[in-house]
């Protein structure tokens, strides 16, 4: 697994957040209580969230979901709410996973500016990657084309600091390198 993937599908097995977990079960009683009113249930809330959210995710405790589990779950809670406009509107886990990546190359950019001319010449530069490398655009980009422009911009950016830290060693000797020699007492250098 090439480190794109470890990226994408590495936030993915995290587990629920507290406020997520809240969602899913006051989704999951409003589905519940919808089924009930329809007369298509009369198991008790707990038998029959445990096979709902199985049918979902195959999961059986909201506490073992996870984020790439998460929209799956809240939309077949609500289309179980006979809200299908709502579940319509949840992302599909690869939305989620381009979001993801998405926001990480932001970050990343904006840390990076300084390697390439200010942030707004490294969200260009992560623009002109995309286009060249991959035949994309950002918009049209998977996240694992994102997360590669992501690593790439990090190792260039890398590459551009060693090189600038390198020059600055080798200044005042007109772009030559510097060899040291001990004679006697002193260290003598010789441009090459």
């Amino acid at each position: 697994m090439d480190k794109a993937e470890e990226a994408i599908f590495g936030q993915g097995s995290y587990l629920l957040t507290n406020e997520q977990k809240k969602r899913l079960i006051l989704a999951a009683r409003n589905a519940y209580e919808t089924q009930q009113y329809l007369g298509l249930t009369e198991d008790p809330f707990d038998v029959w969230r445990k096979g709902a959210l199985w049918d979902a995710v195959q999961v059986g405790s909201f506490r073992e979901v996870r984020q790439r589990q998460y929209n799956a779950a809240l939309k077949h809670f609500l289309a179980l709410a006979g809200r299908r406009a709502a579940a319509e509107r949840v992302r599909k886990p690869d939305d989620d996973k381009k979001v993801r990546a998405m926001w990480a190359l932001g970050k990343e950019t904006a840390a990076l500016a300084g390697a390439f001319g200010g942030s707004g010449g490294a969200t260009l530069y992560a623009a002109t990657l995309l286009k060249r490398i991959h035949r994309t655009t950002p918009e049209l980009a998977t996240a694992k084309q994102v997360w590669s422009v992501l690593f790439t911009m990090r190792n260039r950016a890398k590459a551009k600091a060693k090189a600038h830290n390198s020059h600055k060693d080798t200044e005042g000797t007109k772009g030559g390198r510097k060899e040291a020699h001990d004679v006697g007492s002193t260290t003598a250098y010789t441009l090459l």
